[in-house]
């Protein structure tokens, strides 16, 4: 009887070795060693590597994404995934000018807003309304 080590299952099987660990005592039942080294039974292994269960994914492994297509199918899909996260990437760029500009936009528009408040607090002098002053100090705050 043949024993396999933790890191040769999992390259048996092309699984981490992590996901081993979760499959011990469910899929695989190793023994410990006189050094502490777990030992599977390498016809265990191999009847699990085998059988269909051996291919599920166990915890945070995900099949893989192109595993039943043909190549040139597989190709075409990373094709179209690159033109979508172009597309993706450049209507992020467009967005974050657009951005820009708004702030920009906003900043002129504070200013003038900023620049009326003033001439009509000099227009109106002591007469000016509470509102109109309370609104001046806080775009000046914001500045």
């Amino acid at each position: 009887m043949a024993m396999l080590t933790r890191a040769r299952v999992a390259k048996r099987l092309g699984r981490s070795i992590a996901t081993v660990r979760r499959m011990e005592g469910h899929e695989l039942h190793p023994w410990t060693d006189a050094r502490g080294v777990h030992q599977f039974d390498s016809s265990e292994v191999e009847q699990l590597a085998r059988s269909d269960r051996g291919h599920e994914p166990h915890g945070d492994e995900l099949p893989a994404p192109f595993a039943d297509a043909e190549p040139s199918d597989a190709q075409h899909r990373i094709e179209r995934l690159e033109l979508e996260l172009s597309q993706a990437q450049q209507a992020l760029r467009d967005a974050s000018q657009r951005a820009a500009q708004l702030d920009s936009q906003n900043q002129e528009l504070r200013t003038t807003s900023i620049e009326a408040l003033e001439i009509v607090i000099v227009l109106l002098g002591s007469e000016t309304p509470f509102p109109v002053r309370h609104c001046l100090n806080n775009l000046r705050r914001r500045r």
